[in-house]
C-alpha cells in the first residue's frame, strides 16, 4: 500500500486513491449504476412533486405534525415554525 492509498480524516487526501478490491471495469459498472440510480430518483421526485395534490400535501403535513401533540409545544411554536429564519440563515440573508 502506498502513501497515496491512505485516508486522512473524513476525506481522502488530494490525489489519493481508494483500493476497493475490484478491477477497474467493476468499479466503472458500480459507478454507472449509482449514476443511473441518481437520475431515476430525481425523475421520481419530480414526478411526485408534479402530481402532488393539495389534499395529499395536507395529509402528509398532518401526519408529520401529529408526531408531537400541539400541547407539548411552546406557545410561539404553535403559530411560528422558524422556517423563514432558517432559510435566511442558509442563504446568509439578514433575518426578517
Amino acid at each position: 500500500m502506498s502513501d497515496r492509498d491512505l485516508f486522512v480524516g473524513p476525506k481522502l487526501r488530494e490525489g489519493a486513491t481508494v483500493q476497493l478490491g475490484v478491477d477497474e471495469a467493476a468499479q466503472r459498472l458500480w459507478l454507472d449504476q449509482w449514476k443511473g440510480a441518481a437520475i431515476a430518483l430525481e425523475e421520481q421526485r419530480r414526478l411526485e412533486l408534479r402530481t402532488l395534490t393539495a389534499e395529499r400535501a395536507r395529509t402528509a403535513s398532518d401526519a408529520l405534525l401529529s408526531v408531537v401533540p400541539p400541547g407539548d409545544l411552546a406557545a410561539h411554536r404553535r403559530t411560528h415554525s422558524g422556517l423563514v429564519e432558517q432559510q435566511a440563515l442558509f442563504h446568509r440573508r439578514p433575518l426578517p
